[in-house]
């Protein structure tokens, strides 16, 4: 055996501690770089799914709204029913229009932000003490952190923020002369 060279004596085969080591570091990097881009993909593919989500709520919430806005014939009224609002939640506004002129059934409708962040729409037909009906418009994985709705004589406009968002969402609608 000559001096500096690493022959296998009585025809060994296998691996030095040598090329294990360094073939274990490797594979160390590569795994290292695969749990990257796969925490990297995981976390992107999370935060797409909450903008679709937000982006679905935000879309309901606009259905409701538009009529809503766009109808009233009174903004800021009594609702006239029991909208089971807490010490937590916040009235948002209110709107009120007649839904059957014959019989004057004047339709009041109810925004409000509940303590847990959602945004409700609770409809009262004037009279009834209980709400005709109670939805729950938006809702998403971040609760609302802030909502409100403004209403100057032509448009009116709902703006709310999800506690993960920074921009708020604002929705503005033009009123119909009455």
């Amino acid at each position: 055996m000559s001096r500096g060279s690493f022959s296998r004596l009585g025809g060994e085969s296998g691996f030095t501690l040598v090329e294990l080591l360094i073939g274990l570091a490797i594979g160390g990097i590569l795994l290292a770089a695969a749990t990257a881009a796969l925490t990297a993909g995981l976390r992107i593919s999370e935060e797409a799914g909450n903008q679709v989500e937000e982006a679905g709520w935000a879309q309901i919430l606009g259905s409701r709204f538009l009529p809503d806005a766009q109808s009233a014939e009174e903004i800021g009224v009594d609702p006239t029913c029991d909208l089971g609002i807490g010490p937590a939640d916040t009235l948002l506004n209110t709107f009120r229009w007649t839904t059957d002129v014959s019989l004057e059934k004047k339709l009041r409708v109810a925004w409000w932000l509940d303590g847990d962040g959602a945004i409700h729409r609770t409809e009262c037909d004037g009279t009834n003490p209980a709400p005709t009906l109670d939805e729950v418009v938006a809702d998403g994985t971040d609760p609302v952190g802030l909502a409100s709705i403004d209403c100057p004589a032509t448009r009116c406009t709902i703006e709310w923020t999800a506690s993960g968002r920074a921009d708020p969402y604002r929705l503005t609608v033009l009123r119909r002369a009455g």
